[in-house]
């Protein structure tokens, strides 16, 4: 065997370490029903003393994932046991909290998951130990059973690790099977939300769902109404030509789209602007026919957005906000849809202010420019050459721009 494969290979078991189901039912008794004790009696300091490490592991785990924010790779923050944990502590105390706070906060409350719950000793079904780990089962008709581990830690018995959170987990899903999978966060969603309430009452947030909390956090229907009123103001603002008002309620992406048609303007050659949409192909020929290089040089997106929305060049839609669908996308995104619009309108948190984000409604009336543009018969690239060829009167102006602005 090379020293790779003995470096991986399983421990062999120290037959002096073994110790028969029996003696491990010995051994573990006293521990486990002072622990039970302490369970039972909300006494979250003695218990601790009755635990192995890996169940303060599991704490510290959940506490850094509560302080994620969901987003599509996050999933997780959909489990009750972090849901629960935003409810019990804010995002300022998750920061400092300890494994130890969070275990005894778990064991006053009467919610620890970690560990085997109330259970009586004489329910036991015990294994013997494989390397100072000994494992013990509920016996039930059903599978899965419940089990839990004693670790043998410096000649001290502790409890270790139980399956009951994942056990939890599984009956809840098991009540979602008349849905479909798409539907199945929605519906454990609301399933968890009435648990909450009669923990919580009036105190439940739905946003617990997506990140950590602080005590004047909205919750999604509070974010609703924030978001349909923030988009009337923006649209307001377009409307009266209020670039200075509009541009303060947009986001950084918004912007970001507007810094490229600078550095477009101010770049691309003519097959550089062929390679682009027809929409992005007019804006950029059109800030070269207003703004010289000089201009553009010492501007940025938030100045163009300004100019176009004074000059009525960022095509305002009128959309009334009340008949759109409001969803949650993540903590920080939220979304309004329509089945009779192609198109989304966002409203996101940066800094934890409210900015409309455009990019959706970019696209939209990007794709939808484009779609004239098949129509007519035309792409980027043959428009370009139209104009290049002097073949359309109306095209003519773009001249002198076509690959680079003027001075």
């Amino acid at each position: 065997m090379d020293a790779l494969a003995a470096g991986t290979a399983t421990p062999t078991p120290d037959p002096a370490k073994l110790l028969s189901a029996e003696e491990v039912a010995a051994a573990v008794r006293e521990p486990y029903e002072a622990y039970q004790q302490a369970i039972r009696s909300g006494d979250g300091q003695v218990a601790l003393e009755y635990i192995n490490i890996e169940v303060l592991e599991y704490y510290e785990n959940l506490r850094q994932d509560a302080l994620k924010e969901w987003t599509d790779g996050n999933s997780n923050s959909w489990g009750w046991d972090l849901v629960l944990l935003r409810h019990q502590f804010t995002r300022d105390e998750l920061e400092t909290l300890t494994a130890q706070e969070i275990f005894i906060k778990r064991v006053i409350d009467g919610d620890v998951l970690t560990t085997i719950g109330p259970v009586a000793f004489e329910e036991l079904v015990f294994e013997g130990t494989t390397n100072d780990v000994a494992e013990a089962y509920v016996e039930s008709a059903e599978p899965p059973q419940l089990t839990t581990e004693f670790i043998l830690e410096d000649g001290v018995w502790q409890i270790g690790r139980s399956n009951a959170v994942q056990i939890a987990a599984r009956a809840r899903l098991a009540g979602l099977s008349e849905y479909s999978s798409d539907e199945q966060y929605s519906a454990l969603q609301n399933q968890i939300m009435t648990e909450l309430e009669t923990r919580f009452g009036d105190n439940v947030n739905d946003m617990a769902f997506y990140g950590p909390l602080t005590p004047d956090s909205p919750n999604s229907a509070e974010i609703e109404a924030i978001a349909r009123d923030l988009w009337t103001t923006y649209q307001d603002a377009v409307k009266a030509y209020d670039g200075v008002k509009a541009v303060s309620l947009v986001s950084s992406d918004s912007l970001a789209y507007y810094d490229d048609l600078v550095d477009l303007a101010l770049n691309a050659d003519r097959d550089t602007l062929a390679a682009e949409s027809f929409f992005i192909v007019s804006q950029v020929l059109g800030l070269r026919l207003e703004w010289t290089r000089t201009q553009l040089e010492e501007t940025d997106g938030a100045t163009i957005f300004t100019w176009y929305t004074a000059e009525s060049e960022t095509y305002p839609l009128e959309i009334n906000i009340e008949q759109l669908e409001f969803n949650v996308v993540n903590f920080n995104r939220f979304r309004f849809t329509s089945d009779d619009l192609a198109m989304q309108l966002d409203i996101v948190r940066e800094d934890d202010e409210w900015k409309v984000d455009l990019t959706g409604l970019i696209d939209a009336v990007t794709q939808f420019f484009e779609i004239e543009m098949i129509s007519a018969g035309l792409t980027s690239d043959s428009f370009l050459e139209l104009i290049a060829e002097g073949t359309t009167s109306d095209l003519l102006k773009y001249l002198p721009v076509l690959d680079g602005p003027l001075e």
